[in-house]
């Protein structure tokens, strides 16, 4: 189920973050904490490759709704299941010409629609 921080936790936004908590849907049965008090949830116990519409839903809902950013762990993608569950987002940034070249080095080299994101390096790549 989702978790919250503590009431209180952010004195200066703690209003705020309690109504937010009251809009997002209390109805997964995967394991979820939110990153921050105001931004983003790290979700596990969920196989992306088999998620229903319903359960993709309440995830967009709730980044939508305040997360921002979703952490999700433990998920063994082939590139293609990658591409197929991005999708369900929208349009995918290597479906059309990258606005910078400065970003081509991070695409995935078979499939551009997968942005990697990393701090380590090989080989000059990341």
């Amino acid at each position: 189920m989702w978790t919250f921080p503590a009431a209180g936790a952010s004195r200066r936004r703690g209003r705020d973050n309690r109504a937010r908590a009251r809009r997002v849907p209390q109805r997964l049965k995967m394991n979820s904490q939110r990153l921050s008090p105001t931004l983003g949830v790290e979700i596990v116990g969920f196989d992306a490759r088999e998620l229903s519409d319903d359960d993709f839903g309440q995830i967009h809902e709730y980044l939508v709704e305040g997360a921002g950013v979703l952490v999700l762990r433990d998920q063994t993608l082939e590139p293609e299941q990658h591409i197929a569950f991005s999708r369900k987002f929208g349009d995918l940034f290597g479906e059309a010409e990258p606005l910078q070249n400065t970003v081509t080095r991070y695409l995935h080299p078979d499939h551009p629609q997968i942005f990697r994101v990393s701090n380590k390096e090989a080989d000059g790549q990341p």
